[in-house]
């Protein structure tokens, strides 16, 4: 839990009640978090059940679920989770990267982090921009706004291409996900 006025965090378990108390009618975006005091499978199968029930419930809710194990991905997905984070491979392929390329993971730290540095945003293209060359686009924004485009979203919840080809057009209706110090 952080101190923004746009979040609400409810704790308990996935009923009727936990819910209302959270207005999950009105939500646009819910996180579904495993239970640490369980055990893997369990938490993930929980998780799920609990996807199942928001998306029954809301299912114009942007629904986040953080999963231990790779193998009951798809489950989530048929349960329409929109997307689905895996804790233990993320937490490996960080690992992985900080071994071979010393530094990585301050980087990828900084970029997570809330407090200090950089971070990522994901923000509507210029207008001015529209029909432009991706590498175009990609000069602008750092001319412009200090930040570095890192991907290319197609619409807004559509396709993420990241590290764009040069040549790629971007369309009016696309987003960039930038780096920057602040939200430009």
């Amino acid at each position: 839990p952080i101190d923004d006025p746009n979040l609400a965090f409810i704790r308990g378990h996935v009923s009727d009640e936990t819910l209302k108390r959270a207005n999950l009618s009105q939500a646009k975006t819910v996180i579904i978090l495993g239970n640490d005091r369980l055990d893997a499978s369990i938490r993930d199968a929980t998780a799920v059940l609990s996807t199942l029930t928001v998306e029954s419930l809301n299912p114009d809710a942007y629904t986040i679920v953080e999963l231990i194990d790779q193998a009951h991905a798809v489950t989530c997905y048929r349960a329409q989770a929109n997307e689905v984070i895996i804790i233990s491979d993320l937490s490996s392929m960080l690992i992985s990267q900080a071994a071979l390329n010393h530094g990585i993971s301050k980087v990828i730290s900084e970029l997570l982090s809330v407090q200090v540095g950089n971070q990522l945003y994901k923000l509507p293209l210029p207008p001015t921009q529209a029909g432009r060359p991706f590498i175009d686009v990609f000069m602008y924004m750092k001319q412009t706004s200090e930040s570095i485009v890192v991907a290319l979203q197609k619409g807004a919840e559509g396709e993420v291409i990241s590290n764009p080809e040069n040549g790629q057009i971007v369309s009016a209706s696309d987003y960039l996900i930038v780096i920057a110090n602040s939200a430009p």
